[in-house]
């Protein structure tokens, strides 16, 4: 099995997801490099770190399906941060998922094993009194995915229920070689210091 990771900006403007996200990662000194309809190497960034994103709209969502996982979730904080919007992540490493929401600057739900990185502080786990404003604030569906984690009994499948389509399946390799239609390949890249 491979390793896959998404991120779910919970808004229809595509637009104003990748403003959020230029300012987000733009703090951490990385600078869109265009849109482009192949993936290539990101001309000029020899040496930069770069992030790359095939992004496309998957029901409310507007979803960026990540290379780097090692980054994912402190990448998803950042969005949520910088857009203003409910994010979700997700990611498998192997048979390993983990899944996280943010909304309204917290850690809404936390699915899985992480450290944690993104957050300076982690408050309570969710639970059955807050799970109805973390349903509403993540959208029309999510009431049975947010009431799973609740449970202990949340999966990837039930996110893509919440979702409408599957989502947790899509990986960063399937959609960009070749792209397929209706997606986007985006890069940030960070100039090398020195």
């Amino acid at each position: 099995m491979t390793s896959v990771g998404q991120i779910l900006l919970r808004t229809a403007d595509p637009g104003a997801a990748c403003a959020g996200v230029d300012a987000a990662l733009g703090r951490f000194g990385f600078r869109r490099t265009g849109p482009a309809s192949t993936v290539v190497p990101v001309a000029g960034a020899r040496g930069a770190e770069v992030r790359e994103f095939v992004v496309g709209r998957v029901g409310d969502f507007v979803v960026f399906v990540a290379e780097d996982l090692e980054s994912l979730f402190e990448t998803a904080y950042a969005m949520h941060r910088s857009a203003g919007v409910p994010v979700v992540a997700a990611a498998r490493f192997g048979p390993e998922w983990r899944c996280k929401a943010y909304v309204d600057r917290d850690l809404a739900l936390k699915v899985g094993a992480d450290p944690d990185r993104e957050l300076d502080w982690v408050g309570f786990p969710l639970d059955a009194e807050r799970a109805p404003a973390v349903s509403r604030a993540l959208g029309r569906g999510f009431e049975g995915f947010v009431g799973d984690v609740v449970r202990g009994a949340a999966t990837p499948r039930g996110l893509d229920e919440a979702v409408g389509q599957p989502v947790t399946s899509l990986g960063f390799r399937a959609l960009s070689s070749p792209l397929v239609g209706g997606w986007s390949y985006l890069v940030w890249a960070q100039a090398p210091w020195g």
